[in-house]
């Protein structure tokens, strides 16, 4: 598919009604297109993305690539405002923590604070985390 019919789809989608558009870094170019044709929409959609994931992954991996998440404060915000600058608004409605449950506890409480402190940015107007396994649990902060 290319960029332009992408752009057609996503303004028939709000056309059509719906409200909600979820994305992340890690969907190849998905924040780029979000931004460059509903960008001038912004007010018209609630907006989710999640944080964790690599920064500016490859769109075409090679072997050996680790899609490694990385929880730390400043990895956080560089995603948060990798993501703000792609989906060119200056908040985002939703924000997911895409992470293993296999994380520690301090890793998971630092994770938190540094969302929180993307909130207190004013970039973020909800914390959420995504999990793959069965023992998911929703936390809005």
């Amino acid at each position: 598919m290319s960029e332009d019919q992408a752009g057609e789809i996503l303004n028939l989608v709000l056309d059509s009604g719906i409200n909600l558009i979820d994305t992340s870094i890690e969907y190849g170019m998905s924040e780029a297109v979000i931004g460059k044709f509903l960008g001038p929409r912004r007010g018209e959609y609630f907006l989710a993305t999640k944080c964790g994931c690599p920064l500016d992954p490859p769109a075409a991996p090679a072997d050996g690539y680790t899609n490694q998440h990385v929880f730390t404060r400043e990895h956080i915000i560089a995603g948060v405002d990798q993501s703000l600058r792609k989906l060119r608004t200056d908040y985002l409605d939703l924000l997911q923590l895409h992470m293993s449950p296999s994380l520690s506890t301090n890793t998971l409480t630092s994770c938190w604070w540094s969302s929180a402190l993307a909130m207190a940015r004013a970039a973020t107007r909800t914390c959420d985390r995504s999990e793959t396994t069965s023992r998911a649990k929703r936390t809005w902060v």
